[in-house]
């Protein structure tokens, strides 16, 4: 189990780098709200250890590395970075965009289960604290409505709980969350 759940939070981890992209050339929605282009929304609220309604920017993307596929849906925030959820499937083989339907956001590498992570920068956009879904009896799920080679849409909402040290060490709840994704530039 604690193998499984270092391959899955280390691939989290890789997501949540590789999510990130160049602000000067790619326009977004701040944290202000302001819309500049980008084309994707998302929105949703947060409580526990975190509090707050936020907007940012969706997009989603496939890629292959060292031979995992992964398919990941990123909801972020830019101009500061306060946030970022990730929604991933990995697995050995190519992986489909999902249709609509729902889908849970858990821990497994299960076909058709996102691994869900919520990233909190108070800050520095290197030094987050991660919160997963699927962990201490925290869960949630996503509905797909729309789901074109161009948009996907949908709804969400999650608990999610922080690791660190082995330990437990806070959890939020992620209510309302809706977003609209274009494909990753």
């Amino acid at each position: 189990m604690k193998y499984v759940f270092n391959t899955l939070f280390l691939t989290a981890l890789l997501l949540t780098f590789t999510a990130c992209s160049d602000d000067d050339e790619s326009p977004s929605t701040g944290s202000n709200g302001d819309d500049t282009g980008h084309g994707g929304s998302a929105s949703f609220t947060v409580s526990g250890d975190l509090e707050g309604e936020h907007t940012g920017i969706a997009d989603f993307r496939a890629f292959e590395i060292n031979g995992i596929h992964t398919w990941d849906i990123t909801l972020i925030d830019q101009n500061p970075i306060t946030f970022n959820i990730s929604f991933a499937q990995t697995g050995g083989e190519s992986i489909d965009a999902p249709t609509v339907g729902v889908y849970p956001l858990e821990v497994s590498q299960d076909e058709n289960v996102y691994l869900t992570t919520y990233e909190h920068f108070d800050g520095n956009p290197f030094q987050g604290e991660t919160y997963t879904a699927g962990i201490d009896g925290t869960s949630g799920v996503m509905e797909i409505t729309t789901s074109t080679e161009s948009l996907i849409e949908g709804t969400f909402s999650f608990t999610a709980a922080r690791f660190e040290d082995g330990q437990i060490v806070g959890s939020i709840e992620v209510t309302n969350g809706e977003f609209s994704a274009v494909p990753r530039p």
